[in-house]
């Protein structure tokens, strides 16, 4: 009886992380600025946390490094995380100049995020 060889398990990421690293010649020996320099791209395609961690294995099966994986797979939470703390320190800013009888028009003029 002839044996079958086991495909290795893969998916569309798995897929996506070939085309993205053939299409910007990106590799192991690529430096994390390079890496990080397409980082919001490749973000784009990953809809949520298990797509993350698919490319995250790929990677490190690829043997690419710790800092290269974070270069390429920037942390969307901590992303959140500082728009949050951005939004509640505007809010108590806003409060405090209410507090301190800045009118409102003023308030909204000039306490506002950054766009």
């Amino acid at each position: 009886t002839v044996r079958k060889t086991r495909k290795s398990k893969t998916n569309n990421f798995i897929s996506i992380l070939d085309l993205f690293l053939d299409k910007y010649n990106l590799s192991v020996k690529s430096t994390p600025l390079q890496l990080c320099a397409h980082a919001d791209e490749l973000g784009i395609m990953l809809p949520d946390w298990k797509a993350r961690k698919d490319m995250k294995e790929a990677l490190h099966q690829r043997l690419f490094k710790d800092n290269q994986i974070e270069a390429l797979l920037c942390q969307k939470n901590n992303i959140d995380e500082a728009i949050v703390a951005a939004s509640s320190c505007i809010s108590q800013f806003r409060r405090k100049l209410a507090e301190a009888g800045v009118g409102s028009e003023q308030i909204d003029i000039y306490a506002k995020l950054p766009e």
